[in-house]
């Protein structure tokens, strides 16, 4: 059987929208977009694949950044930064969610301030996985 590695990422975002819904304007998405001037709040998802395990899963890192509303006003920012986190280290949950390529949360880092001359406010943290690959059918 031949395993491919998930598209944790894309499942990710989709979990999110779907759990934060009362953020007005709020953007999810695996990349800043080039226009971005800090003007909504934004969530941006990216994998960090590990090593295979046991030929099953892998461990896998995902690194989220949460943005907006100013270096002055950093609360609801640092607020929605503590809510992602929740959302995606909630054992079982994550790991019990319909589609979801997690078997449980191992560890996690943050969410931390980011510096840097921007005048939003940002916050970064990495969650710590094991998930399943995906097996290939050979139709």
């Amino acid at each position: 059987m031949i395993l491919t590695q998930p598209d944790c990422e894309l499942w990710t975002c989709d979990y999110l929208r779907a759990h934060i819904r009362d953020v007005p304007g709020l953007q999810v998405d695996n990349r800043t977009p080039d226009d971005y001037d800090g003007s909504c709040p934004l969530i941006v998802v990216n994998d960090i694949p590990g090593p295979l395990i046991r030929n099953i899963g892998w461990d896998w890192t995902l690194g989220v950044t949460v943005r907006g509303w100013t270096k002055q006003n950093s609360k609801p920012c640092k607020d929605l930064a503590r809510r992602v986190h929740a959302l995606l280290t909630a054992d079982p949950d994550i790991a019990l969610a319909d589609g979801s390529p997690f078997c449980v949360p191992s560890s996690s880092s943050g969410p931390t301030p980011v510096g840097g001359d921007q005048l939003t406010c940002r916050y970064y943290m990495t969650i710590d996985y094991v998930v399943r690959g995906v097996p290939e059918t050979n139709d």
